[in-house]
């Protein structure tokens, strides 16, 4: 062998080894060599020009995740009505997260939800009550949540949330407000603090029994109209007021949510929890389909008036659907569990967009159901869902 082969295999064999540290030292970074793979892997995919990427969410998710067992972080869900909030909070309180312990009284709604530094991991109605106010908006939890006596000293704090399609919300709440159903104790906010005096009232007496829908809609201090633009917004200065100040705030306000979860797709809302945040829940994930908004039969004109309600609310659904299924597929590529369940499954999700993704749905939901099963969670018998739909439906 020449002294030039010698030096040029020297000089390759020094180039491989300089490789492998980088390697090695990039792996520790970033949570083990599998976590480094999937990343660039899935950062190879995304930044492909035929997908819709979102540049605003390449570090989801969090990497260490959240520390809630010895109490450096928090979880404080914005529960806005008629989303399934209730049925989220079941899940963490009732259900239960293997090593995030819940101590719950026969009779009493409320958990008690404390970790190992004896500190609340848990901010919710299912664990603290309504301690910041009847259904309190993100703006209100800010305000509120930081000061709560049981949270060690530097708590980091993570908000999340469940959106729900904008028109079958709407329509939930018009039918739970015609029966006779208020939230008269719930307070609007505007720059950190309630409105003085409040909005005014869109009816007289205890309650709006028996309201049509175009009057419902028809009332422009009426808070179901765009609710969730409004409960995610930081209400200061114009947000106040609504319209796109309000929707822009509440847009920048859920890409910086650890978890945003969809009412309609409750086995990848569990999956995100899972495989996003090392959330290992006890329980299965379940679909309400039989709604109270699935059984109306809806004219044109009453899908018009829903439509006009929340025309803000449909523009920040469809950014939500898109942050939701873009964190669902990356996870999913790069989960092993879920490729040798479904083998073709992270090619063909690759190079989709949004409707794409969403066609596809049930296919992503069939092998993240495996992957949940797999690290134990077990599933709810038919007798348990019909007795919970009874007491808990998502109306």
């Amino acid at each position: 062998m020449t002294a030039i082969s010698r030096n040029r295999l020297c000089l390759a064999a020094f180039a491989v080894v300089l490789l492998v540290c980088c390697f090695l030292l990039l792996s520790r970074r970033h949570g083990g060599s599998r976590h480094l793979v999937a990343g660039l892997f899935n950062r190879r995919w995304l930044s492909s020009a035929n997908v819709d990427t979102d540049p605003d969410d390449l570090d989801w998710p969090p990497r260490p995740p959240p520390d809630l067992m010895q109490g450096g972080s928090a979880l404080v869900l914005v529960h806005i009505q008629k989303t399934g909030g209730s049925s989220l909070n079941r899940q963490f309180v009732r259900a239960g997260v293997r090593g995030l312990p819940c101590r719950c009284r026969r009779g009493r709604k409320r958990c008690l939800c404390l970790n190992s530094a004896d500190t609340d991991w848990l901010f919710s109605r299912g664990s603290v009550g309504w301690r910041c106010g009847l259904h309190a908006s993100l703006a209100a939890l800010q305000a509120c949540v930081p000061n709560w006596h049981r949270f060690r000293p530097g708590v980091r704090l993570h908000y999340m949330t469940v959106l729900r399609r904008p028109v079958d919300r709407f329509f939930s709440e018009w039918r739970h407000v015609r029966r006779g159903a208020t939230w008269q104790a719930a307070r609007r906010f505007c720059d950190g603090k309630p409105m003085d005096p409040q909005p005014e009232l869109c009816y007289r007496g205890d309650d709006w029994h028996g309201v049509g829908l175009a009057e419902f809609a028809g009332c422009a201090t009426n808070p179901a109209i765009n609710r969730q633009s409004r409960m995610l917004a930081n209400l200061t200065g114009r947000e106040c007021l609504g319209g796109e100040e309000m929707l822009a705030g509440a847009l920048a306000n859920l890409r910086r949510m650890i978890f945003v979860g969809l009412t309609e797709y409750q086995v990848l809302n569990q999956y995100q929890l899972t495989r996003g945040l090392g959330l290992l829940f006890n329980r299965l994930f379940w679909q309400h389909d039989e709604t109270v908004a699935s059984q109306l039969n809806t004219s044109r004109a009453d899908l018009a008036i829903a439509e006009s309600a929340t025309s803000l609310d449909a523009r920040l659904y469809a950014a939500a659907e898109r942050l939701f299924f873009h964190r669902t597929r990356r996870l999913l590529i790069g989960d092993a569990i879920a490729a040798r369940a479904d083998p073709g499954l992270a090619a063909a999700i690759a190079g989709l967009d949004t409707a794409g993704l969403r066609a596809v749905a049930p296919r992503m939901a069939a092998a993240a159901g495996v992957v949940l099963r797999r690290l134990g969670a077990r599933g709810v018998s038919a007798a348990e869902r019909r007795r919970v739909r009874q007491k808990h439906i998502v109306k």
